[in-house]
This record gives C-alpha cells, structure tokens and sequence, in this order.
C-alpha cells in the first residue's frame, strides 16, 4: 500500500534465515514465492531483485521466484509473499540446546521494525489515531518508516561465534521478548531470567509506549524490544561475544540462565524497562 515492496521481501527472507540460524544451520539457498491478483512486472522485478540481493549479501544460493498470478483468490495490487530457505550444518555444531548451563549470559542483538504478528495491535492504534503513522518519531524517521524497516538476517554474526565456539544456544525472538514458548528446548531446571532494566529502549518502542495504549508491564509481553535474536554463551566469555557481534550489530546483555527453584518457568522477567 505504501511502496514498501523491498523492505517486506527483505524482512520475509531475514526472518526465514534466523529461524534456520537458531539451530545453527547456515543458510545455502533461498527460493521466493508471490501470489498476486495481476502481474505487475516492476513490483515482481523488484521484489524478485530484493531476494537475489538479500542471498548475495547472505552468500547463499538464489533459487528463483515463483510467481502465480490468482485474480480469483487476490484483488489487483495484493500480495502473498513468502520465501523458503535450506541450509547444512555439521552435525558437532548443531545448536541442540542441551549444552545450557546455570549462568549462561544471554545476549541479545538489534533487529529493525516489528514482527509481522505485532501488525494487529499497531493498526488498532492507528484506527484510533491514523495522524500517528506520519508522525515524526526521530529526527530522520516517521512512524511508517520505522515499522516498516525489515528485519535483521544474524548469518556472519552467527557463523564468527560458530567459529570460536562460543554458542550455548540461539533463540529467535517472535512477537514478544517474554514468552515461555519461544524457549523450547531448555534443560530441566533451568530458565531464562530476562532483566527488563538492561533492555535498551529504541525509538520505536518509546514512541508507542508514549501513546499510552498499553500498560507499561504488557510491553515485553507484547513486543520483542527491538531484540531480534538471543543467543546463550557462557559467562566468561560475555565480553568477548558483546565485542565480536558488536563489530557488525548492536548488541546487549540482557539476562542470565538461573536455577529454576519457584518460577517453574522457562523464560520469566525481573526489574522494569527503563522509559
């Protein structure tokens, strides 16, 4: 509706390389998919244009673009847009999960946008107050803008701590940073204590939580913070992680791996963000 094209191909590829990158699987080949109700071939060239650059960036293998032209299932100028990735992994670095520890640190890093999910709460609010989406949210952005940047795809940033052999584990977050689905996978007795206080505040959550839509506590609860990724590494190599990701994305601690005695919980949080 508003130009967007690239940046929505962009974030469909990202997010489809760092559900594979969780597991520590690198990203070979990426094939793209549009259904559409016409064939207007400057916005597929673009989108398809999107894919192929996101793969060289990535150095993974571009497949192509399918395109199914469905007038009866899509109006003119709608798109389905999806994107599937493969990738290989050497079976002694497989991030299965069970190498977690108590005091493991958990690092978070920088993604751009919202998650696709978090849409609905977003355009009830602009229901309500549609001036908001060109509000001026920063010097350099509107509000359309910043929702609207994709995601981040963690490939190089995944493979250098790969290499060193840092990894405990990754988690890819979803809509929410605080959700005890998204951390499958972690050994009996443990859980993810995630310090809301060393959660950095970014633009665009600062700016909605000022619209006071939602209570305060119901942010992490309902967004991922501008946190696109966590990976899991042990403590005495925090600072090491924090200035080897830090070379190429923001990144933060923001948590620990903790004894579960009274949670009975896998991901909970302590302290309060920091507006």
């Amino acid at each position: 509706e508003h130009g967007f094209h690239n940046e929505i191909c962009e974030d469909v590829a990202a997010s489809a390389m760092n559900f594979i990158l969780q597991h520590g699987i690198k990203p070979v080949m990426l094939r793209g998919m549009v259904l559409c109700g016409n064939f207007n071939h400057e916005k597929l060239y673009r989108m398809a244009q999107t894919f192929r650059d996101c793969c060289e960036k990535h150095d993974m293998m571009f497949a192509g673009m399918e395109i199914g032209a469905q007038p009866v299932n899509f109006d003119a100028d709608m798109y389905h847009v999806s994107c599937t990735v493969t990738g290989v992994a050497d079976r002694s670095r497989y991030l299965d999960r069970t190498k977690i520890q108590e005091g493991d640190v958990l690092i978070g890093f920088r993604t751009d946008g919202i998650e696709g999910s978090n849409y609905p709460f977003v355009k009830g609010m602009l229901d309500r107050k549609p001036e908001l989406l060109h509000a001026r949210v920063d010097a350099g952005h509107t509000l359309l803008e910043l929702l609207m940047q994709p995601g981040r795809a963690y490939t190089k940033e995944v493979e250098a701590l790969q290499e060193k052999g840092w990894l405990h584990a990754l988690y890819r977050m979803g809509n929410r940073l605080v959700s005890e689905k998204i951390w499958s996978g972690i050994p009996a007795g443990l859980s993810a204590c995630i310090d809301l206080s060393m959660v950095p505040i970014l633009p665009l959550y600062r700016f909605l939580y000022e619209q006071d839509m939602i209570g305060e506590m119901a942010f992490p609860h309902q967004f991922p913070m501008g946190i696109g990724m966590i990976a899991v590494v042990p403590k005495e190599r925090e600072e090491a992680v924090l200035e080897l990701v830090g070379r190429t994305v923001e990144c933060w601690r923001i948590g620990q791996i903790v004894r579960d005695r009274e949670q009975e919980a896998r991901a909970w949080a302590k302290g309060r963000l920091k507006w």
